[in-house]
């Protein structure tokens, strides 16, 4: 499998420049990046630099993620957004452009908007965003995410829509997003195996319990939820890879949070042995 960074990766490249996201990357032992793109407007030019940095330092890019809200008055414009983007991913040697549906988690939306309503409104503008992918050979993922595609049935439901219409699409299995909607993440990788292309990884700790001075979300059955380092948490990571294993999964594992270069080597270290296991 190949180790890519994600959010240290981009924090890294916002905050310090690309050359020194690109050679962290590299002095981490990681194998290749997870690209998030840049809201601006001339991505093609930023991504033919970037490639350039990537290469000279031997990182591939395993995925190209941007963050949007399909969910919209103006989607020409987001459509307009989202053919930079992918164009950006094409010249990046991204094979896969993962993006949001409806980033939303709140629970007063529930109450406004079915989640029937919110898939009828976006489902064409998913359908012809995935079809422009495809165009440049690149696959659009999905992961369970938000309110409304999340979980099992909230993921299955759209990119059920979308493989019906023969869309050129998969899943990004993600090991922390699905408890906040009360869903164990050994559900979503058992239900969407044999399609998940791309995997991010992070922990969370899942409890009723109040740790003093750490942040704490919330799932939408009042749980608390607490970012913490790889294997201290709920997640059950060898699950997860005892799955993928059974359908010869072998693409990246994306890691999507950030710490101190001990940390993130230490987590690295820790999840190679785990996987071998």
């Amino acid at each position: 499998m190949i180790f890519t960074n994600y959010t240290q990766f981009y924090r890294d490249r916002d905050e310090r420049g690309m050359e020194y996201a690109a050679a962290h990357t590299k002095a981490l032992g990681f194998d290749g990046v997870e690209y998030y793109g840049r809201a601006q407007s001339e991505l093609w030019r930023d991504a033919k630099n970037d490639r350039q940095i990537l290469d000279h330092e031997g990182l591939t890019v395993s995925c190209y993620s941007v963050g949007v809200r399909l969910y919209t008055d103006d989607r020409k414009t987001v459509e307009e957004q989202m053919a930079r983007h992918i164009e950006a991913a094409a010249i990046l040697g991204s094979p896969y452009l993962h993006h949001t549906l409806y980033p939303t988690y709140s629970k007063e939306s529930l109450h406004t908007d079915s989640y029937r309503r919110v898939l009828d409104a976006i489902v064409d503008l998913a359908e012809r965003i995935a079809n422009r992918c495809g165009k440049y050979g690149v696959t659009c993922l999905y992961e369970p995410q938000g309110i409304y595609f999340n979980g099992v049935e909230g993921l299955a439901q759209i990119y059920g829509e979308l493989k019906t219409r023969g869309c050129p699409v998969g899943i990004c299995g993600d090991f922390g997003n699905s408890f906040f909607v009360d869903v164990d993440p050994r559900a979503v990788f058992e239900r969407f195996a044999s399609d998940i292309r791309h995997v991010h990884v992070k922990d969370y700790l899942l409890t009723d319990a109040i740790l003093p001075d750490r942040k704490a979300y919330e799932s939408m059955s009042g749980k608390r939820i607490y970012e913490v380092a790889l294997g201290e948490g709920s997640v059950d990571f060898a699950h997860g890879f005892r799955t993928l294993r059974t359908v010869g999964y072998n693409g990246a594992v994306s890691f999507e949070f950030d710490g101190s270069d001990e940390e993130l080597r230490r987590s690295i270290a820790w999840l190679k042995n785990l996987i071998v296991l």
